[in-house]
């Protein structure tokens, strides 16, 4: 009966380490690629461009909504924003 190697030591060549880390960078270096262009191809299949356009009495409701609060006066509460429990309903935090 064989008796089992508790250790074995191999000598590989530089080389041969360069070589193989270059190809195995190589195929990193093409899958990344692969998978890039796979979802790509996807996106382009699958994506449905449409079309937005707003009608004009919907824009004008828009444009009114963002111009909201542009000419608004500060507010004379101090820390409004996590206090305003307190000052709306008299809640106490």
């Amino acid at each position: 009966m064989p008796r089992p190697v508790s250790k074995i030591t191999i000598t590989i060549p530089k080389a041969l380490i360069q070589t193989l880390d270059e190809v195995v960078q190589q195929m990193n270096a093409t899958r990344s690629q692969l998978v890039k262009e796979a979802i790509e191809q996807y996106l382009l299949k699958n994506h449905k461009t449409r079309e937005t356009s707003i009608p004009p009495d919907e824009q004008k409701g828009w444009e009114v909504f963002r111009r909201l609060g542009q000419d608004a006066i500060g507010g004379q509460l101090p820390h409004a924003s996590t206090q305003h429990d307190q000052y709306l309903y008299g809640n106490q935090t």
